[in-house]
């Protein structure tokens, strides 16, 4: 049984730097990561995994700390692009958000479920401004020291969304 404390999810893991493909079935390690990256590294840690982009963001949090940007486009994964933002806090990595084609979506919730078990289903339908019928799919990995969430809207035909965030 893997310890709730240490529950990680390596999720479109990429084996090492410069590597242009991996399994989307590579799924759980020991460490809270994402496509390679982990909660709590540094920004030096970052930049040794792939060449990256950043930016500072213009809103300065609650606490009065700014949040950076690592913004990596070009991560291939059994064929899918996949485009990466790792968000930085107090020079750590916080948050690690990865986009890909909504094709993938019920290949990696399975995997997902299969690693870490069952998601809570906080899918909703809402409305838009031309009365359309939207379906949100989220689904909802809850672990003591971070977040997943898996999301897709049935109106975004360009990606889905998968979050790794500390708590």
């Amino acid at each position: 049984m893997v310890n709730k404390f240490l529950v990680t999810l390596i999720l479109l893991t990429i084996a090492w730097p410069g590597a242009s493909h991996a399994s989307l079935t590579s799924l759980v390690s020991l460490e809270m990561s994402l496509a390679g990256y982990q909660l709590g590294m540094s920004f030096d840690d970052v930049a040794k995994i792939r060449p990256f982009r950043y930016e500072q963001s213009s809103i300065e949090s609650t606490d009065n700390t700014s949040t950076f940007y690592a913004l990596i486009d070009q991560v291939y994964v059994d064929g899918a692009a996949l485009s990466l933002q790792v968000s930085f806090k107090d020079e750590k990595v916080h948050k690690i958000v990865a986009r890909m084609a909504p094709d993938f979506f019920e290949n990696v919730k399975r995997n997902i479920e299969q690693a870490l078990g069952v998601a809570e289903d906080k899918s909703r339908v809402f409305g838009n401004y031309n009365n359309e019928e939207i379906h949100q799919e989220i689904y909802l990995w809850d672990f003591p020291n971070a977040i997943i969430h898996l999301i897709k809207v049935s109106s975004n035909h360009e990606f889905l969304t998968i979050s790794l965030t500390s708590k």
